[in-house]
């Protein structure tokens, strides 16, 4: 995703267009719905959110807000980055 990310962004660095990437964590989405399902909501949150240096999981907003960041114009001069929403999750 990251390769792709950055060939689209200078593809289209001279026409002003960004093309970034978002990578979210595990987010509380219905994509979990089978680990739950599986492990008991309980359980399967309290497995996910120990492996999180925030303690939880991401919540949708969380996700959302970046996105809203990357289409404003603090991120007038950025492209071609990858930017991960995970509290922290891979930094470990």
């Amino acid at each position: 995703m990251l390769q792709l990310t950055r060939a689209t962004a200078l593809e289209y660095a001279l026409d002003h267009i960004h093309v970034n990437c978002i990578n979210p964590g595990f987010a509380e989405t219905s994509l979990l719905e089978p680990m739950m399902a599986r492990m008991g909501v309980d359980d399967a949150h309290a497995m996910l959110n120990q492996l999180h240096p925030w303690g939880r999981m991401a919540q949708p907003d969380d996700i959302a807000k970046m996105a809203v960041f990357l289409a404003g114009p603090g991120a007038s001069f950025v492209t071609g980055a990858p930017f991960v929403v995970d509290g922290g999750y891979t930094a470990q």
